[in-house]
């Protein structure tokens, strides 16, 4: 299953509702934070994640607001 949901998670038309799922599992994790499909408010949450990969993934999504990218700059 594992080896599918990194597949799934890749695909260009992935859905929010797949995004969402893969959050879930750490092996998916970072491939959905960086998924431009996921949406902005699934961000906050990875921006605050322990795994530095998964922080960078989120930072670099294209759905984070550039002032919550200042604000997460400045808090750092």
């Amino acid at each position: 299953m594992g080896r599918a949901l990194r597949d799934i998670v890749r695909h260009c038309n992935a859905t929010l509702s797949v995004l969402s799922a893969c959050l879930a599992d750490p092996w998916t994790r970072l491939l959905a934070a960086r998924h431009p499909a996921l949406s902005a408010s699934a961000l906050p949450e990875l921006l605050a994640a322990d795994d530095r990969g998964v922080v960078g993934a989120a930072v670099a999504n294209p759905s984070l607001p550039a002032t919550r990218m200042v604000s997460s700059a400045g808090g750092q």
